[in-house]
């Protein structure tokens, strides 16, 4: 993998286990994780607003926050002290087996229907109703 440097990391508490292999996470992986924003949960009076359903879904969403802020804090920190984050060489290998399922299931996708151009809003004679 172009740009990743492999660096052996022990593991284990004081006994001889194998290493496991790290690599430096990709510098767009590094970016894309430390330039995205989230938006803030909802207020403890948002959540008063909401149907039961909408409100686990909420907490869910929330713990999900929480758990990415703490991981871009970790990424942050790791770039800020050494220039860069080790992840797993698995973790690669797991990202693009992801992608390609992803792309796999994106191009099952009819976009027949779908019409793309470009529309002047205020034109409404370019505005096509369907």
């Amino acid at each position: 993998m172009e740009g990743t440097k492999t660096e052996a990391v022990a593991v284990g508490d004081g006994d001889r286990k194998p290493s496991a292999a790290k690599v430096r996470m990709p510098q767009a992986y590094v970016s894309a994780i430390l330039t995205t924003k989230t938006d803030p949960p909802p207020s403890a009076q948002e959540l008063e607003r909401l149907s039961p359903q909408e409100r686990v879904d909420a907490i869910y969403q929330k713990e999900l926050f929480d758990e990415f802020l703490a991981f871009q804090a970790e990424v942050r920190s790791s770039v800020l002290e050494k220039g860069y984050y080790l992840v797993d060489e698995s973790y690669l290998e797991e990202a693009a087996a992801d992608k390609a399922r992803m792309d796999e299931e994106l191009a099952k996708i009819d976009y027949s229907r779908i019409i793309f151009g470009e529309w002047d809003y205020e034109d409404k004679n370019s505005v096509k109703i369907l």
